[in-house]
């Protein structure tokens, strides 16, 4: 609760402006409260052989970042590294397919928020990993299949050549779904062919990418 609130954590909020100009918080998410660091950006490399992943940094701060800015940082992650997804975007219960994010479906071109103490400085040592949020995050693609399951409509999407994605993982086609409680902000009709972006949670599942989207955007041409 609000009570639990300390000065120096990292806090993540959606706000709602009020007639006076004012912001209301409308949400507000503390993902690691010792954290004394925070990076958020795309997985773009990792090892099956120990567990290891190196992020591209596009948003940082924090008492070694905001000193030490750095293009990419290696991590370490073990069983007390708390994996989970941001409150940004509510994953619903009732999805076709299992939306988990752990240590073993963290994937290549996910886009995630990582939380730590210390960074290492020392050669072959990562910087250990104390939590993970996976993060919302948006697709440019054109959809190539239309179908429905339940309540859900599901979108068969291959992604341009440079997407961010792509470039990371080498997939260029991933599954999205839709409800009742996507924002569409989109202009018309998606059909085959449609150039459409999708924002949301992307879960690696057994190696298939599957996204629940939050909102929906008209697409740009690559």
């Amino acid at each position: 609760g609000a009570t639990s609130l300390l000065p120096g954590e990292f806090m993540d909020a959606d706000v709602a402006v009020q007639s006076d100009g004012s912001l209301l918080a409308t949400r507000v998410e503390v993902r690691d409260p010792q954290a004394l660091n925070t990076m958020i950006g795309l997985v773009f490399s990792s090892s099956s052989l120990v567990p290891v992943f190196v992020q591209e940094g596009i948003q940082q701060q924090g008492d070694d970042l905001s000193v030490n800015p750095i293009d990419a940082l290696s991590y370490a992650f073990s069983a007390s590294t708390r994996f989970q997804t941001s409150g940004r975007v509510a994953v619903p219960a009732d999805l076709p397919f299992t939306a988990s994010f752990d240590g073993s479906s963290l994937a290549l071109g996910q886009n995630v928020a990582v939380n730590f103490m210390q960074q290492s400085f020392t050669g072959a040592s990562q910087t250990q990993a104390d939590a993970v949020t996976l993060m919302p995050q948006t697709l440019n693609g054109t959809v190539s299949s239309v179908t429905t399951s339940g309540a859900y409509t599901v979108y068969q999407v291959s992604l341009q050549a440079a997407d961010p994605v792509v470039v990371a993982s080498g997939k260029n086609t991933v599954t999205i779904y839709l409800n009742s409680a996507t924002q569409m902000l989109n202009s018309g009709a998606i059909a085959l062919g449609s150039i459409v972006r999708f924002n949301g949670l992307l879960f690696n599942d057994a190696g298939t990418f599957r996204m629940y989207a939050a909102r929906v955007n008209d697409g740009v041409a690559d």
